[in-house]
């Protein structure tokens, strides 16, 4: 699932340059474009993770590089790469421990070390199971999956 999303999100990115530094015409491609944002949406849903691009189609991309906040090809590249930069990290960083549970501090000191302590412990039990088989997937009775 996760690597059919990194691949929609760099066609994504990839096709919004395009788009802006004189490649296709934008009502070839729009189709493409909204049907892919359509299927990342629903997998970062699942993921439980937001889409960081507010432009619906390429039309709504258009408006904002032409609107002149985007006035050179680099600009747009860095916009477009700089969108889903975090995003990218996040996904390839893996769910995380704790992911969809507590990730912020809950303001009581002795809850959050207690927290910060069974993240650390699960995280060292993750990277032993990974380097005893590296190529085996894993989930832990936490619900928490190792690759």
């Amino acid at each position: 699932m996760e690597e059919d999303l990194l691949a929609d999100i760099e066609a994504q990115r990839n096709l919004m340059i395009a788009v802006a530094t004189d490649g296709p015409r934008i009502k070839a491609v729009n189709a493409e474009y909204v049907e892919r944002r359509a299927r990342m949406q629903q997998t970062l849903a699942a993921l439980g993770l937001k889409d960081p691009n507010p432009h619906s189609d390429l039309w709504s991309w258009h408006g904002k590089w032409s609107s002149g906040d985007l006035p050179t090809y680099r600009s747009r590249r860095q916009y477009v790469t700089e969108l889903y930069e975090a995003l990218v990290t996040r996904i390839e960083a893996g769910p995380g421990l704790g992911s969809g549970r507590i990730e912020e501090p809950t303001g009581w000191s002795r809850v959050d070390r207690a927290l910060g302590e069974m993240r650390e412990r699960l995280q060292q039990a993750a990277n032993e199971i990974r380097l005893i088989f590296p190529s085996q997937l894993f989930i832990l009775g936490c619900g928490v999956k190792i690759k």
